[in-house]
């Protein structure tokens, strides 16, 4: 029997709260020289098809359209690669990082993550990410997809 873990969970990763089998994730590219944390909400730059940056309403750059949420802490260099230690991969040449496009999540580490109470969260609601399933958009349960 060996005497060392095979497996160590870090809870890094952000996991659905409910229907697991139901959450969907997708690779993306994110903005060079930026620090983004898990269960931010990620939109498609237009000037810079399949590049994601943090979800901002009011913008005019394709940042107002929410379409996913972070699934793990990462920091990106100034050639786009993810780093830092919080992401549990190497850097390779895929530049690409997991995100969600669907699935149920806790709406306070999405509200954690953005830096609010959620207003943004609940701006990105509106906006179409996807619908509450229970409580608010502060500590409630979001269903994005």
């Amino acid at each position: 029997m060996p005497s060392t873990a095979l497996y160590q969970f870090t809870q890094l990763k952000l996991e659905p709260v409910s229907n697991p089998d139901l959450a969907r994730q997708i690779a993306v590219k994110l903005k060079a020289s930026t620090t983004y944390a898990r269960g931010c909400v990620l939109s498609e730059l237009t000037a810079s098809p399949g590049t994601y940056d943090t979800y901002t309403p009011g913008a005019a750059n394709g940042l107002q359209y929410p379409k996913a949420i972070l699934a793990y802490d990462v920091i990106t260099d100034a050639s786009g690669n993810p780093t830092g230690v919080t992401y549990p991969y190497p850097p390779f040449p895929d530049l690409s990082v997991p995100a969600y496009s669907r699935g149920d999540f806790d709406c306070a580490t999405i509200t954690t993550a953005m830096g609010d109470a959620g207003a943004i969260l609940q701006a990105a609601i509106a906006a179409g990410l996807g619908h509450l399933i229970q409580g608010t958009a502060a500590d409630g349960i979001v269903q994005i997809g």
